[in-house]
């Protein structure tokens, strides 16, 4: 819709104000976008390959005869929806409790009283 509106000849402002986009986005819309072949060749190692970093398509891309500089690799990995989503490791609560010998004591006899003493 927009693309149309420039084409027609409306004023960037005017296109603008009525979708109250910045004029900035507005250009990038207007840009067609281009399809990577370097991208599609990366999308298509990681399905195969999910577990893979950049590191590792890295050196596939490179024994395909693809020179590309790793750097780029992690920059399209990164802004990219098709690398590897993690799981955040869950912590053990138990491991950072520390139990004084006394209480260790307590929770293996239950609670000292003075009936049990005498």
């Amino acid at each position: 819709m927009v693309i149309f509106l420039k084409e027609f000849g409306l004023p960037a402002r005017i296109i603008c104000e009525g979708f109250s986009i910045s004029r900035a986005k507005l250009y990038r819309l207007l840009v067609p976008s281009k399809a990577d072949p370097l991208s599609s060749t990366m999308a298509a190692i990681a399905y195969e390959h999910p577990e893979y970093g950049y590191r590792r398509i890295h050196v596939l891309l490179k024994r395909e005869g693809i020179k590309v500089n790793h750097k780029k690799v992690y920059r399209i990995t990164r802004g990219s929806l098709y690398r590897n989503q993690s799981k955040p490791r869950e912590s053990s609560s138990a491991a950072n409790i520390y139990i004084s010998p006394l209480q260790s004591i307590r929770l293996m006899y239950g609670p000292l009283t003075s009936s049990s003493c005498t």
